[in-house]
């Protein structure tokens, strides 16, 4: 400034004499020219900025935690006002939809023209409705980044009002979700598959606890037994219900014993279903046991009334339940 002339502005830190701790200062320095335009005399001031200071480092440290909390959980906020169509977007919520970070945010109609092409109908409408409607969505849909990769998004959003009800913009998330949704996909083919080996096979499977109650009745083990999967697993009272009136008893026996000895089953009974008709029923069962505590019994039950009525003789026909501790 002395070289150039020109005012100065910056900002330091200077000492106390009083205790010799630092402090941040705001220093301007202004020239005073004579009549010949020379400097003579350099006037300025020393503002106290410490408070100031620190409650920017605060706000740094805040939007950069905030920052990593995003990109670490792959979750993005954004603000968006339908008349100014761009407010805000943060850095992740940019990466998130396939933008560069740290510019102008994206205006709608280039994120729709991003959006999967089976996806762009369904979005446009939900954002008119949201603007019409002026109230919370959750929803989601599958973005195209410029690499060509596709990922899935899932968006929350809720309308903020000025205090004529008016609508002002939208604040909300999104989510990135391809993981998840590529999990609950596989997961889904896998049930799938053991659903229809299960029915293939005549078996279902079941979990039964420690209290004396069904967990798990697979799809499968409903159509054996002619029940509603509705109404959810039966209680013990139910199911020994379906059983043959002669074939009860032993098999509540049985159920008592593997609470007992913490023992496993394979037990073959009779069943009659709500249409009256009568079915033979294998059920294999095992203690799930963790250390040392009984946690309850997994099995499977396979009709094999076809089997048995080529086996049996029909004066065998009438024989209870036979019964097998493993």
């Amino acid at each position: 400034s002395i070289a150039t002339g020109q005012p100065f502005e910056d900002e330091a830190r200077f000492r106390r004499s009083a205790n010799g701790d630092y402090r941040w200062f705001l220093v301007r320095g202004v020239p005073l020219r004579n009549r010949d335009k020379k400097i003579v005399k350099w006037y300025g001031t020393l503002t106290d900025i410490e408070d100031r200071r620190c409650a920017e480092e605060g706000l740094r440290r805040s939007k950069a935690y905030l920052s990593e909390a995003q990109k670490l959980s792959e979750t993005g906020s954004f603000a968006w006002s339908p008349t100014r169509d761009n407010t805000y977007f943060s850095d992740e919520c940019c990466r998130l939809l396939g933008f560069e970070p740290g510019g102008t945010p994206p205006r709608l109609e280039t994120i729709m023209q991003r959006i999967h092409p089976e996806d762009q109908e369904y979005c446009r409408d939900l954002v008119a409705r949201s603007i019409q409607e002026k109230v919370d969505k959750e929803f989601d849909y599958r973005i195209i980044h410029r690499d060509g990769s596709v990922r899935n998004i899932h968006c929350v959003s809720h309308p903020v009002l000025d205090k004529d009800g008016n609508l002002d913009e939208f604040i909300g998330t999104v989510i990135d979700v391809t993981e998840r949704t590529r999990a609950e996909e596989a997961l889904q083919r896998s049930q799938f598959y053991i659903n229809e080996g299960q029915r293939l096979a005549h078996m279902g499977s079941w979990a039964f606890n420690p209290l004396g109650f069904f967990d798990y009745w697979s799809a499968e083990l409903f159509q054996i037994y002619g029940l509603d999967p509705k109404t959810g697993p039966p209680t013990l009272e139910r199911y020994l219900a379906t059983l043959h009136p002669q074939d009860r008893d032993s098999m509540a026996e049985t159920i008592k014993t593997m609470h007992v000895e913490r023992c496993g089953c394979d037990v073959k009974k009779r069943i009659v279903r709500p249409d009256g008709q009568l079915r033979y029923v294998r059920c294999v069962g095992i203690p799930v046991i963790k250390d040392d505590v009984l946690k309850g019994f997994l099995g499977s039950a396979v009709d094999v009334t076809e089997q048995e009525l080529l086996m049996r003789e029909p004066a065998d026909a009438s024989k209870g339940v036979t019964s097998t501790k493993l």
